[in-house]
Order: C-alpha cells, then sequence, then structure tokens
C-alpha cells in the first residue's frame, strides 16, 4: 500500500509526463491539480470511515434493543413460572401473594426477603412501643396470667437485699419488758399472733 507521499510522487512524475506529451486533457477530472485532489481523496476516506463507524454503533445499539426487548419478554413468562415455583417450594409464601403481584419485576426470592424485612420492622418498632405490648397483654389473660406467674417467680427465687456483705443479717436487738404488766401484753401479743402451722 502506498503512503501520501508515495501517491504525490508518482503522481506528479505522470503529470509531468502527461504535460510534455503536448497539453493533452487534465488526468485528474475536475481537480485542477494532483494536491486538491489528493485532498478531496483524504476528506472522502475520513468521511467514509466515520460513516462506517456510525452504521457499526447504530448497528449494535439495535442488537443490544433486540436483546434487551426479548429478555423483558421472556422475564415476564419466567416471572409467572418463578413465582409459580416460588410458591411451590415456600407455602408460608402464599400469605404474601398480593405483595408478590404487586412488586415491580424482579425474582421472588428477592421480592420475597423485601416483603420479610418490611414485616420485621414492623413488629420491631411494635415491640418497642410499650403502649402495644401492655393493651396486647391485658386483651389476652393467658398472656397476663404468665406475666404475673413469671414476676412472682423471680420474686420467690431472689434474694434480699442486705445493708452488710458476708450473709450477715442486721438484728435488732431484744425488746425486754420493764415491768409485770408488759410482760404480760407481751405474752398476749405473742399468743394472739402466732400461727400455728
Amino acid at each position: 500500500m502506498k503512503r501520501k507521499g508515495e501517491y504525490l510522487s508518482g503522481a506528479t512524475h505522470t503529470a509531468e509526463a502527461e504535460i510534455n506529451d503536448g497539453g493533452m486533457q487534465s488526468a485528474y477530472g475536475k481537480f485542477k491539480d494532483l494536491e486538491t485532489l489528493l485532498r478531496a481523496y483524504d476528506s472522502l476516506e475520513a468521511e467514509f470511515t466515520r460513516r462506517s463507524q456510525r452504521l457499526k454503533e447504530l448497528e449494535r445499539e439495535a442488537e443490544r434493543t433486540e436483546q434487551r426487548e426479548t429478555a423483558q419478554k421472556s422475564s415476564q413468562g419466567e416471572k409467572e413460572y418463578d413465582l409459580e415455583t416460588f410458591m411451590e417450594r415456600f407455602p408460608r409464601a402464599k400469605t404474601y401473594y398480593e405483595k408478590f403481584t404487586a412488586a415491580d419485576g424482579g425474582d421472588a426470592e428477592r421480592t420475597y426477603i423485601g416483603i420479610l424485612e418490611k414485616e420485621i420492622s414492623e413488629k420491631e418498632s411494635k415491640l418497642n412501643d410499650k403502649a402495644f405490648l401492655l393493651s396486647a397483654a391485658s386483651e389476652d389473660p393467658t398472656v397476663s396470667g404468665e406475666i404475673v406467674n413469671a414476676y412472682l417467680k423471680k420474686l420467690i427465687n431472689s434474694k434480699p437485699q442486705t445493708l452488710f456483705g458476708g450473709g450477715n443479717a442486721l438484728v435488732a436487738p431484744p425488746r425486754r419488758p420493764n415491768s409485770l404488766s408488759e410482760a404480760s401484753l407481751m405474752a398476749e401479743n405473742y399468743l394472739k399472733n402466732r400461727k400455728i402451722r
């Protein structure tokens, strides 16, 4: 393949030969000299390259669009199939069927995970709401009974707090009667308050 300089130098010799041949009509057609012809050729070649590249881009874009459309059509069919198969694999998901059909595209597993995450966050917020917990516990007698029983067991199993460590209990000094009448009153109170087991 010849380079620009080679075309120019080869053409120059030919042009000189034609001029020397007696001034025949120019071999360059509508171009006045070889440089003008060469510039026009380079310009034409550049335009052809640009158009070829643009055509390639348009062909690639058309192919991508066609692939996207095909993928969308097949995913619509797969979505129905995937949803039915998914519901068979996960029977608990059937309770959320309306939410599945309302969700846009995507696969069934991701949709299910999103639904469950939302439901869990709603329930967590309810667990932090004391008013909700109190009303829920008071409405169900079994729940409120369990709460009371658990609290009583906790009280029974807990040790009393002592002021001093080491298991020593603080004991009040014994009360002694100062007279016979006081002793008589103390004995009467003792006998009245005594429980028989």
